[in-house]
């Protein structure tokens, strides 16, 4: 078994780790500093976007009533029917789009959204930075992305929970054929 000269303990842990690297998830990269703070038990702060960038997210914002501004991961997003059309993440903005409108803007050089390393989010693509510095353009994707967000399924709202309340566990299953007792 392979061992790095810094001792992670991913690699005491894991055998394939040639398939982890090629993964981009372990040495030099963003994934790689999370998954190293999970196995410390601290956490990684991401970076907040430029006030440039969250004009430019506002500005390609549909006007249209349905749609509701509030934040995911921390950071700018826009939801239509309780489905996020729309965000930012650090300095990227990303689209959730229809599997036609995702083939179309990948051939403009939009990427696969990954908030950490190897987790991507379906639908969801990076705006290139071709799109984002188009304004008309980032407005026609941003549209795009809202027109078809409008048509999935409304999502319902949770239950909010009263200060101090905490989730239920539920109890472990007994196995098959033995009694409690």
């Amino acid at each position: 078994m392979q061992s790095s000269a810094r001792g992670d303990s991913f690699f005491a842990r894991h055998d394939d780790w040639q398939t982890a690297v090629s993964k981009n998830i372990i040495e030099g990269t963003q994934g790689g500093e999370y998954l190293r703070a999970r196995e410390e038990g601290t956490t990684v702060a991401w970076k907040k976007p430029s006030e440039g960038l969250v004009a430019r997210f506002h500005a390609a914002l549909p006007r249209d009533r349905r749609s509701e501004s509030r934040k995911m991961f921390g950071f700018p997003a826009a939801f239509v029917n309780g489905n996020m059309f729309t965000g930012l993440h650090e300095e990227r903005m990303i689209l959730r789009l229809s599997e036609t409108d995702r083939a179309s803007l990948a051939a403009k050089g939009a990427k696969a959204f990954e908030p950490m390393a190897g987790r991507p989010m379906k639908e969801y693509l990076v705006v290139p930075g071709s799109v984002l510095e188009d304004s008309a353009s980032l407005v026609d994707w941003t549209a795009r992305a809202f027109s078809y967000a409008s048509g999935l399924p409304p999502k319902e709202k949770k239950a909010a929970k009263a200060k101090g309340e905490k989730k239920e566990k539920k109890a472990a299953p007994s196995s098959p054929g033995k009694k409690r007792g």
